[in-house]
């Protein structure tokens, strides 16, 4: 835990001070927002008051951090402006407290729905009839949150990012894939933290390669599928491991 998490929770202990500090932390968070996200899509004031169809002055206000005048309304226009997302959901302010910490100008920026990358897949689903797609004598694909699973994830090479909202995030070009929560450090728990910290860095290194591992582990069991004169019994225990494996990875099974 940073130097600046641990004062800033220390200052939430008053709850006078954590309701102010909300209050002016909605305000200049929003404000950041919307002037970045105009910046990085190198639009004017006034191009964005266009799109949103509101006055250029009314633009001006949003992005002051000192303004508490908005509502739900207004910042649905500005994100169907931007073409991204909002989300507005009640949070514990440990929450709160960890991403102003760890705040910069990057995590202010959002890609619209076009630059995300990260758009959901068809899921293994037959187009026509809406049913999972499978060969015959397949197991049908796994589903998961009542999304099909498939093996169709992203090729490009994934990476660990250690800058958003203080946890550890694997990422590809187009966007994030997966996160490992940072776990958070109390007093005259060290050890503890050191433990566990070790254990989300493993968990997002192990998720980073995981591209590279299934295509290795692909590659291997195709070798030994190659070798047609040798007989199931000599392949081994390791053979059937890695293809419970490669089962498992794209969907075939839990």
């Amino acid at each position: 835990m940073s130097n600046k998490l641990i004062a800033l929770w220390d200052r939430f202990k008053s709850r006078e001070y954590r309701e102010s500090f909300i209050e002016s932390h909605l305000s200049s968070t929003i404000a950041a927002q919307i002037f970045s996200m105009r910046s990085d899509r190198n639009m004017t004031q006034a191009e964005l008051a266009i799109k949103a169809g509101m006055q250029q002055t009314r633009i001006c206000v949003l992005e002051d951090p000192d303004n508490t005048s908005m509502s739900i309304k207004t910042l649905r226009r500005i994100a169907a402006a931007f073409d991204v997302a909002l989300i507005i959901r009640f949070v514990p302010y440990s929450a709160v407290a960890r991403w102003a910490a760890e705040a910069n100008s990057q995590k202010f920026s959002v890609p619209s729905f076009d630059e995300d990358g990260r758009r959901p897949r068809n899921g293994g689903q037959d187009q026509a009839s809406g049913h999972p797609s499978h060969s015959p004598g397949r197991t049908p694909p796994v589903e998961i949150m009542g999304e099909t699973m498939t093996d169709k994830h992203t090729r490009r090479p994934w990476r660990i990012v250690d800058e958003i909202g203080g946890d550890l995030y694997v990422r590809d070009d187009g966007g994030v894939i997966a996160f490992c929560a940072k776990p958070m450090r109390w007093e005259g728990q060290d050890d503890r933290y050191t433990s566990e910290m070790a254990e989300c860095c493993a968990n997002a290194s192990l998720i980073t390669a995981a591209p590279d591992l299934l295509a290795a582990l692909e590659a291997i069991v195709a070798d030994w599928d190659d070798f047609n004169s040798v007989g199931d019994e000599l392949r081994g225990e390791a053979y059937e491991q890695a293809r419970a494996a490669l089962s498992k990875a794209k969907g075939e099974t839990t």
